[in-house]
């Protein structure tokens, strides 16, 4: 299924013809567990029609596409539900969801980022050609204590793109910063010249952008832990990650994250897979470099539930004594006691 708003065959052809010469595209594992909904929005200026709000975000190094957003905001919650971003970096959630009329929580390690998500607060609050916004309140604070300060079972919806873990190839290509910088040919490499260009979210070492391998994996499981907490019972939580290029392979981090997901005791809804139109320098060097890796040309997105407890499932079904009996069968079911 591909979503194509309004984008013509002929644009769509211009803008993505790049890529039909790969045959060579890489599928995440989760694509044999869970069939994967193609998503397609059109290539335009950093926050589309938020932008306006988030001018200062603009410079964010991770920015979530704006047209997922709204449309993840409006398929999985409604006027009035809470909407929680506990990695929030250029605060478009936020901005988005209150736009939609749905209040937001946003939590953000950084605190430069944590004043570009207030300056666009207070940008949205000050439009009144919008009604009926929600409200939006942002947290400079680590996504790892999330429950403990939003509150349990408080989010009707979770949005987030986590901090991607171990660039290496950036550091594969270290070698051609210098070539940049020698050559003012191009705007990276006039920042290169001037020292301007870095990779990092922040030099913070509680930054989980800044960890690499098993240590990312194992913050990042206590991030979605968390935040397994702070979600209402059947709420829902929507993860957008990419596939990275690492020592001449590609990482399948969106299963990576599925594991973690699950470990959590999420389950499963869906699967989309937004097509990603525009590459950035980076990604079209590593692969001139390293044709014959599997080219990357989707992010996916995991949409997960938690699940209602049984305890309270059965609590609604049957009476008090009834209930008693019923939990006392499924511990001895478990623990596989009754023959």
């Amino acid at each position: 299924m591909k979503r194509n708003l309004g984008m013509s065959k002929k644009r769509r052809k211009l803008e993505t013809g790049w890529r039909d010469t790969s045959k060579n595209e890489f599928l995440s594992q989760l694509e044999a567990f869970q069939p994967a909904q193609e998503l397609l929005f059109p290539l335009g200026r950093a926050f589309g029609r938020y932008r306006k709000y988030l001018e200062p975000a603009s410079r964010h190094p991770a920015k979530m596409d704006s047209g997922l957003i709204g449309f993840l905001v409006k398929k999985y919650s409604r006027t009035g539900d809470v909407v929680l971003d506990p990695m929030a970096g250029s605060g478009s959630v936020g901005v988005v969801a209150a736009a939609l009329g749905r209040d937001a929580f946003q939590i953000e390690l950084v605190r430069k980022f944590y004043g570009w998500m207030n300056e666009a607060a207070d940008r949205l609050a000050a439009d009144y050609t919008i009604g009926n916004k929600g409200r939006i309140t942002n947290l400079c604070a680590d996504a790892r204590n999330t429950s403990k300060l939003v509150g349990q079972e408080i989010a009707d919806l979770i949005i987030f793109s986590p901090p991607y873990c171990d660039q290496n190839h950036y550091s594969d290509l270290s070698s051609r910063l210098g070539q940049l910088a020698r050559s003012k040919t191009t705007g990276v490499g006039k920042q290169a010249a001037q020292g301007k260009f870095r990779f990092s979210y922040s030099r913070s070492k509680r930054n989980i952008g800044n960890l690499k391998g098993e240590k990312y994996l194992e913050e990042m499981r206590k991030v979605y832990a968390e935040s397994y907490k702070a979600l209402k019972q059947e709420g829902l939580a929507t993860v957008a990650v990419r596939p990275l290029y690492r020592k001449k392979t590609v990482l399948d981090l969106p299963d990576l994250t599925w594991r973690l997901l699950k470990d959590a005791n999420f389950e499963m809804v869906s699967v989309y897979k937004l097509m990603l139109i525009r590459q950035s320098f980076w990604t079209r060097l590593y692969e001139k470099k390293h044709p014959e890796v599997p080219k990357i040309r989707h992010e996916y997105v995991l949409v997960v539930r938690r699940p209602r407890e049984i305890e309270d499932i059965v609590h609604v079904c049957v009476s008090s004594r009834e209930r008693a009996r019923l939990l006392e069968w499924i511990a001895s079911t478990t623990k596989g006691d009754i023959e």
